[in-house]
């Protein structure tokens, strides 16, 4: 006897569907997503099912008793509970669908968040126009007639009898096309939970995909523990606190690292309901102390500012293997490391679970062990990756950035007193006429582009917003100075340049910019530890490098030789660079006659000779200076690349990254050659003298 199919296509029709949806008897599962459309996508699926378009396809999965009560409970559809014996089908394929047609054909009101209703009794018809559209008061009950009638056997006296003749007949076509539209219905059934889940996702390859998440609470979903419920009274938790809901995907990444060491795909979904429902109490607590570890020690005051989710269940891990107890000054400072690194050098962007798993192993565990652990992933940052990014560009390195200003206390323009970083404020970073420094009305004005640079974004309270919107910052920020006794601590707190030259004095947008990102350079260099001094001078004033550096060379080359040969060292010296010096020499002499008399000694010799002079010198004299530059032709290559640069910056030509680099790799390369650290020149203040333009 040949075995039965799994699987059935059965021919339906609409209002068999609509009716199964009544009586409870089709379900939605626990693992689908959004259940309904907008009402005027449903409009235009009902205009399709009007002019008898296909609308595709339904599967649906006869539930074996033990998955019964695997289905959403959504009491705004108002199904009856099902009796112990009543067939339960889960709606695996057009769940949408079925639910937008159902809650349209009985005329329903949802709810969704923040209080907000739709009624789906505005879906109406236009019996004079034959289409379906969504009003925005009621239905007339003449012409325009609400979609839910056409379903309701016992509405004819209250709407058709009252039609013409003409619009009656228009209704009847009508209700008889929806009630008796035909639909293909395909059945599985004798199948497994899991063996169900495949087949949802398989037949959902081109639509939306289902989340790991509502796999892995289909997997292990019992009557006694529901994983998506547990963590939604835990969201309700973190937004009670002010910090908003953190994602799903964060919890099921959490449990899988405890329970399996690793988060990938495969990982949660072995998760079963016993580890979950042992280990759930640990990660709630665990979760509720590293959001307050993270909003207090890293500016992360709303779920919104965190670069990556996934470093939520990475620093719970931490907490929750330590078991209640707090950090330790070694477990905080390898925190505070590996937070700040990997947000700027955007550590988790790609394969992001595997990766996870692989710091967990490689860093976190070795550290609840007690081993020394170091954090040394490159950040590699500039001036001008900054300055491209905009207030609503998604990015860890601009929500790093939302953290950095945060963790430093910005204070009130008008007083200097500490501004309250609550969630009505910070939520409204998205915002286009709020928090920026150059008032979006004051650019326009003077049509001036780029309105939205993340540099141009600051923590700035409501009445102040209010009060500056239209006004130029030098006359906005003078008056603030007047008020404000304390005003550059202020504008500190904020990273904003407010010296006597600094641009927000004229208006000078552009030279703001420049001064904020290398301000914001800087500060990320500290945070990070992987920014050297030297590369934020490369940034902020490479000219003033370049003159450091030549100046160094000269000092250098001047030891060596006079060390080795004596004071008349400038013998030694190539026959065809005495004598360009000793033409700039003279030449000088002619301008400058009183200088005549001052005898030129060798050590100034060289303040008349070329990039490319240091390289021939050096050449020449092999002898000495072989063990510091090691090779002839590394030393020529990196004269070369500094030629190149310095000539591109002192003349204004473009410069493409490969001089760029190479002109930059070549300064730290001579730098260390000559033994300069220029990490040593930097004041006590961290604040340098420098030409900002």
């Amino acid at each position: 006897m040949a075995e039965a199919s799994k699987i059935e296509v059965k021919h339906s029709n609409l209002n068999d569907i609509i009716y199964e949806m009544s009586k409870g008897i089709l379900r939605i599962p626990r693992f689908q997503r959004d259940y309904v459309w907008e009402r005027t996508r449903v409009a235009k699926l009902f205009d399709s099912i009007y002019k008898e378009f296909p609308i595709g396809s339904f599967f649906l999965w006869i539930t074996p008793p033990e998955f019964r009560k695997l289905y959403k409970d959504i009491k705004d559809l108002n199904q009856p509970e099902p009796d112990e014996y009543q067939t339960i089908k889960m709606i695996l394929d057009g769940q949408q669908r079925i639910t937008s047609l159902f809650v349209t054909a009985r005329g329903l009101e949802l709810s969704f968040e923040k209080g907000k209703t739709k009624d789906y009794k505005k879906i109406c018809f236009d019996l004079d126009r034959e289409e379906f559209l969504v009003v925005k008061r009621n239905e007339d009950k003449e012409r325009i007639i609400a979609v839910w009638r056409f379903f309701d056997v016992d509405d004819k006296e209250e709407v058709y009898d009252k039609l013409s003749p003409e619009r009656r007949k228009i209704f009847k076509k009508c209700q008889r096309i929806l009630t008796n539209y035909p639909m293909s219905v395909v059945e599985v059934k004798d199948v497994h939970l899991e063996e169900a889940i495949r087949i949802f996702e398989r037949i959902n390859q081109g639509g939306k995909r289902l989340g790991l998440f509502d796999l892995v609470v289909a997997n292990t979903w019992s009557n006694d523990f529901d994983l998506k419920e547990k963590v939604k009274e835990l969201n309700e938790k973190l937004e009670d606190k002010g910090f908003g809901r953190i994602a799903e995907e964060v919890v099921a990444q959490l449990l899988s690292l405890i329970i399996k060491g690793q988060a990938t795909r495969a990982f949660q979904f072995q998760l079963t309901n016993k580890e979950i429902t042992d280990n759930w109490a640990r990660v709630e607590e665990a979760i509720e102390s590293s959001v307050d570890y993270l909003r207090n020690n890293f500016g992360v005051k709303i779920y919104e500012f965190i670069p990556y989710p996934s470093m939520i269940a990475m620093v719970s891990y931490v907490f929750a293997k330590n078991k209640g107890r707090s950090l330790s000054p070694t477990q905080a400072e390898f925190i505070e490391k590996w937070f700040w690194r990997s947000a700027f050098s955007q550590r988790y962007s790609a394969s992001t679970l595997t990766v996870i798993g692989s710091d967990i192993h490689e860093y976190f565990d070795k550290l609840l062990n007690g081993e020394k652990v170091e954090f040394n992933i490159p950040v590699n940052l500039s001036v001008e990756s900054i300055e491209k990014i905009r207030i609503h560009t998604r990015s860890a390195i601009k929500n790093a950035i939302f953290c950095m200003l945060a963790i430093n206390s910005p204070k009130h323009f008008k007083d200097n007193s500490i501004i309250a970083l609550d969630r009505s404020l910070c939520s409204e970073f998205n915002n286009h006429e709020k928090h920026h420094i150059f008032p979006k009305a004051f650019l326009s004005k003077n049509h001036i582009g780029r309105k939205h640079l993340l540099l141009n974004f600051s923590f700035i309270p409501g009445e102040l917003n209010r009060e500056i919107k239209k006004v130029s910052p030098a006359d906005y920020f003078l008056d603030y100075k007047k008020s404000n006794k304390k005003f550059l601590e202020t504008m500190d707190s904020h990273l904003i340049q407010a010296d006597k030259d600094a641009g927000i004095w004229n208006n000078d947008y552009n030279k703001f910019i420049r001064e904020r990102s290398g301000l914001f350079l800087r500060t990320i260099g500290e945070l990070t530890g992987g920014i050297s001094e030297m590369e934020i001078k490369m940034e902020e004033s490479p000219l003033n490098l370049l003159e450091n550096l030549e100046k160094e060379i000269r000092t250098y080359l001047h030891g060596k030789l006079s060390l080795t040969f004596g004071d008349d060292y400038w013998k030694k010296v190539p026959g065809d660079i005495q004598e360009r010096v000793q033409d700039k020499i003279v030449d000088l002499h002619r301008r400058h006659p009183y200088e005549q008399d001052r005898e030129i000694v060798n050590s100034e010799r060289f303040n008349f000779c070329d990039i490319m002079d240091y390289n021939q010198i050096i050449l020449s004299n092999w002898g000495v200076f072989s063990d510091d530059f090691g090779s002839k032709s590394e030393a020529q290559k990196h004269f070369l690349n500094l030629k190149e640069y310095r000539n591109s910056l002192m003349h204004g030509r473009d410069m493409n990254s490969v001089i760029k680099k190479q002109g930059e790799a070549s300064i730290e390369w001579l730098s260390r050659v000559i033994g300069l650290e220029l990490e040593d020149e930097v004041p006590a203040d961290g604040n340098e003298e420098e030409d900002s333009d």
